[in-house]
């Protein structure tokens, strides 16, 4: 009887000692894909100090003491040694930036910027020539292209304020809108090729699909004319200083008077 016993009490713990080498892989496997303990593979690189994240022949090459940059590309942010906060994407984004808070994204946006902080350019080209402009927005394909000492910028579409060097808050939206803009200042261009021959105007307004495309000074306008809705505008302080006669006291208008197509601007004097 004792041998009876003995010899299932023996094929039970060889039962049970087989099971556990066959469960205990499973359990491991099972903790290993915990959520707490999941891990890429392989594991992330281009971590480094100061909360700084590179990739790419070159990026960061020079950093020092700068915090919370982020240079993803060839010679991405390469000059930077103290600076902060910048976003470099691209080949050549930001390479010689030593300034902070700036975002480029797109071969060589943001280029040439040394010192001008709180720039952001999306697309190729975007602000390149900028230096020392701050605070200017470009999103497109050579928008302000070739800003350098202009602030307050913002240009939206290809070309936008391609040539703009040294003009400050001007605002343009739509493919070329004040695309030879070079030092006019509080120009307002909403619409494809709005403003383009404005050069060093001030304070114009131009609204709507090539919406005063031959104008390069003073002057103020909204919009094609409609064939049947006529627009009295007021005139700008700038055009009232500029223009041929004195202005009287009271707000001086123009009309643009209705033409039969939307092709072509009618502007009636004063």
């Amino acid at each position: 009887m004792k041998t009876t016993t003995s010899t299932i009490s023996n094929s039970l713990n060889d039962s049970l000692l087989r099971c556990a080498f066959i469960i205990m892989p499973v359990v491991l496997m099972c903790v290993a894909t915990l959520p707490g303990a999941r891990a890429v593979t392989p594991a992330p690189d281009g971590g480094y100090a100061n909360g700084n994240t590179a990739e790419g022949q070159n990026a960061l090459l020079h950093l020092t003491t700068g915090t919370f940059n982020t240079a993803i590309g060839l010679n991405s942010l390469e000059s930077l040694t103290a600076g902060k906060f910048n976003t470099g994407v691209g080949a050549r984004t930001l390479l010689s930036n030593t300034a902070d808070q700036n975002t480029a994204i797109g071969f060589s946006a943001l280029l040439n910027n040394t010192t001008g902080n709180q720039n952001t350019a999306n697309g190729a080209f975007a602000l390149s020539r900028n230096t020392q402009g701050q605070s200017n927005t470009a999103n497109g394909f050579q928008a302000l292209f070739k800003n350098t000492t202009g602030t307050s910028n913002t240009a939206n579409g290809a070309f936008a304020l391609s040539s703009n060097t040294q003009g400050a808050r001007n605002n343009a939206v739509g493919a070329s809108a004040l695309a030879s803009n070079v030092t006019g200042l509080f120009n307002n261009a909403v619409g494809s090729f709005s403003l383009l021959a404005n050069t060093n105007g001030v304070s114009n307004n131009a609204f709507g699909d090539e919406a005063l495309p031959l104008v390069s000074k003073h002057f103020l306008a909204i919009l094609r004319v409609t064939a049947t809705t006529p627009l009295v505008l007021r005139r700008s302080p700038a055009i009232r200083q500029a223009g041929p006669t004195k202005p009287s006291a009271m707000e001086r208008f123009i009309k643009i008077a209705p033409v039969a197509t939307t092709s072509h601007w009618a502007l009636r004097p004063e």
